[in-house]
């Protein structure tokens, strides 16, 4: 008999025809029951569902009592998607026996149809009947998780898996459910590892073993797995990729992109490959290569994936300060995702774009309101009271390591009051830990490790420490956990530290300045946290014991050293004009930049020709490149007379850095948080003579500067201990005022 093609009504018609007259024409007897039944599991196994439903229809016809008759005709319907035809057969054949198998049909076809209250009650209905079947038991456990009920679904499968412990299907799924703890995962890995040696050329065993070690950070085995499965497929391009994007996590970069170049020429159509080549260029500081990449990965990517690159050319552009361009990738990107990672990711940039305070207010709230609600807040009535009498505070950040936010945050939590307060630490963290990691962890009262949790988890491990007050150190910048903030684990939620401006979350109470930062109490309407104005600062400072020369570099080199080391995406054309006004007017200087992109020679010649069209020769302007450590990098300040501050987004650790280091820093004071930081450090020093009101002023002031060499040598041989002995750097005092806070917050919500 010729398999005929089912999607031709046509053809279909006429075969049930022919079938039919030929049936007329069979000898008329009658075969058996169990005849019947094997035929037609022979017939289905095959997928050979209209010649089912032919020979279904004539046993319904001789054994019209029979409920395995509609029960198989049911099936072919459903294998022919006439589902509506293939429920009321189903309800046919229950109607002349419940049946637990037939139920379990019928939840299949209810699934099908996405009626999944109606599958969740028909598999459990079929399980009562049928209590020890495990593909019931299967099913029931896919209707849980249709129905948004994981905790169940976790629980059957597991139960499952005690009867039949090397059940893939049920491995499979349980290690990628967001509800497996890492001590499920490990054991799920064991499982497949000896599935594994079963079937050592499985790739499906393979592949969730591979995913499983992933989730569990086991990267070097996931590797060593992932190059096996290459073995079995040494012509897939997909083999490729995966280890190269386990490499990456390894931060072996040189070796994953050896591996993407051979994805790319197994398969150039794919756009995957395309993008994570651009995302290395882009972190090797190659960013013109990256942009390229990117764009050719839209050439191949499918409408509902091109927002990820269009987002990342984006970002790309904004970290060489080319801010009307980046703003036009971020628009263009979200034409193609509602991804909140993607509008994450622009509004932690929007800083750099723009200082309107209200566009920045605006723009967070069009996308935060989407999920802030008041009704979703989880915080618990037991986090409304103290524990042991303390206070106790969690903060929340990806970035407890040698990082700028560590700088500023170690004082604070050194000089906690721990007889007083709790302090509990939720790190984020994707990169490695060091020494800073070691010392936050062995100084917090608890270190919570949540990168590898999912946002319930994080809530609910929130509410069982019982936490009252969590502060967030990062924001909508990479590793920010918005969602998680929104639905407001702690009864008082603040932002503070790592973000500049509001997080455009109503579910977030306060947020930390000074006045000087933050002076117009009537732009505090742009923030949807209060404005909480701290005495003297807001920012404590750790600093290093990296050496400071006696003497600015003009002493030996005769000429005049400006310098910048900020970040390129905060070299605006308003920071490149006002820089170059101040070298015009004084000639016998020169320009010493530093950034990671300067890597990118096409970066680097943008950059000259925005100075030239400035009428400042090429010459005038250094541009170093990342500096191999951390202390080679404060080093590079020797070589500088006076820092220049950038605009309107201006340093916070870079002018801390360039003080601490015997240099002072000229700034402007800025319409923003973000664009007055400099200002509010400086004015902590009363150093207000390098604070400029405006462009005319700064070249004025920094004019004076050059004249006033032997402050400059003042400055070199005693800023830093100025710095020691002021407020950035009394953290017994800082934490004090915080603390304060803390406990009229506390106050508040009792």
């Amino acid at each position: 008999m010729t398999h005929l093609d089912e999607n031709n009504e046509t053809i279909q018609q006429d075969f049930r025809s022919n079938l039919l007259l030929n049936n007329q024409n069979i000898n008329n007897l009658v075969k058996t029951e169990d005849q019947y039944l094997v035929e037609l599991d022979d017939l289905h196994s095959k997928s050979k569902f209209l010649e089912t439903e032919i020979l279904a229809r004539e046993f319904a016809k001789h054994y019209n009592n029979s409920p395995n008759a509609y029960n198989f005709l049911g099936l072919s319907l459903f294998g022919q998607e006439r589902n509506d035809e293939a429920i009321k057969s189903f309800k046919k054949a229950l109607s002349l026996k419940k049946d637990g198998i037939i139920l379990n049909n019928l939840g299949l076809v209810y699934i099908d149809n996405g009626e999944n209250k109606l599958a969740l009650d028909t598999f459990e209905k079929s399980l009562k009947l049928s209590p020890k079947n495990i593909q019931i038991k299967m099913n029931l456990a896919t209707a849980y998780e249709k129905n948004s009920d994981l905790k169940n679904s976790y629980i059957l499968r597991k139960e499952i898996l005690e009867v039949d412990e090397y059940n893939n299907e049920t491995i499979f799924r349980l290690h990628a459910m967001p509800n497996a703890t890492n001590d499920d995962i490990r054991y799920y890995i064991d499982k497949l590892k000896i599935l594994h040696k079963k079937l050592p050329r499985d790739l499906s065993v393979l592949e969730n073993l591979i995913s499983a070690l992933v989730k569990t950070a086991s990267l070097k085995e996931a590797l060593n797995f992932s190059i096996k499965a290459l073995e079995i497929e040494p012509m897939n391009d997909i083999r490729y990729s995966n280890i190269a994007s386990i490499l990456k996590n390894l931060n072996k970069i040189p070796e994953s992109k050896k591996y993407l170049i051979s994805a790319v020429k197994l398969n150039p159509h794919d756009g995957n490959h395309w993008l994570s080549l651009g995302w290395i260029e882009h972190q090797y500081g190659k960013i013109y290569h990256a942009i390229e990449l990117y764009k050719k990965s839209i050439i191949y990517l499918d409408d509902d994936e091109k927002g990820w690159p269009l987002n990342n050319i984006a970002n790309a552009y904004v970290r060489i300060g080319e801010n009307k361009l980046a703003y036009k990738y971020y628009m263009e990107s979200q034409k193609f995702t509602n991804k909140y990672d993607i509008y994450q990711n622009y509004m932690c940039n929007l800083t750099y774009i723009t200082d309107d305070l209200k566009k920045i207010y605006d723009e967070h709230r069009k996308y935060t309101k989407i999920f802030d609600d008041k009704s979703n807040h989880t915080f618990l009535e037991k986090q409304k009271s103290k524990i042991n009498g303390k206070i106790r505070v969690g903060y929340f950040s990806p970035d407890f390591r040698v990082h700028s936010v560590a700088y500023f945050f170690n004082q604070l939590l050194v000089h906690h009051n721990k007889d007083k307060f709790d302090i509990v630490l939720y790190s984020n963290m994707s990169g490695r830990p060091d020494e800073i990691t070691t010392h936050f962890k062995s100084t917090a009262t608890l270190w919570r490790e949540v990168q590898d949790l999912n946002d319930e988890q994080i809530i609910n491990l929130i509410q069982k420490d019982n936490i009252n007050i969590l502060v967030d150190l990062i924001g909508n910048f990479a590793g920010g956990k918005s969602k998680i903030f929104a639905r407001k684990p702690a009864p008082v939620q603040v932002n503070y530290l790592g973000y500049v401006t509001t997080t455009g979350l109503k579910s977030i109470d306060y947020r930390f300045t000074t006045f000087e930062a933050d002076p117009n109490k009537n732009e505090d309407k742009y923030y949807t946290e209060k404005l909480i104005r701290l005495p003297n600062t807001f920012l404590c400072y750790t600093g290093t014991n990296v050496y400071s020369v006696n003497n600015p570099p003009f002493i030996m080199n005769k000429t005049f050293t400006f310098g910048s080391f900020n970040n390129m995406s905060k070299v605006t054309l308003k920071t490149i004009r006002a820089w170059s006004k101040l070298l015009k007017q004084n000639k016998n200087s020169r320009l010493l930049l530093k950034s990671s992109t300067a890597a990118d020679k096409l970066v680097n010649e943008n950059l000259l020709r925005k100075f030239e069209r400035q009428d400042i020769d090429r010459s005038r302007v250094n541009i170093l490149t990342k500096t191999m450590t951390g202390e080679d990098h404060l080093k590079l300040y020797n070589h500088i007379d006076l820092a220049l501050d950038t605009f309107p987004f201006n340093g916070a650790t870079t002018t801390l850095e360039a003080l601490w280091m015997g240099v002072p820093v000229l700034t402007i004071t800025g319409k923003t948080h973000h664009g007055r930081v400099s200002t509010s450090v400086l004015k902590v020093l009363g150093m207000d003579k390098y604070i400029a009101s405006d462009e005319e002023d700064f070249v004025k002031k920094g004019s004076e500067a050059i004249e006033n060499k032997n402050e400059l040598i003042d400055l070199r041989q005693n800023l830093r201990d100025k710095i020691k002995n002021s407020y950035l750097c009394n953290g017994m005092l800082f934490a004090q005022n915080i603390e304060k806070e803390y406990y009229k917050m506390f106050d508040k919500i009792k």
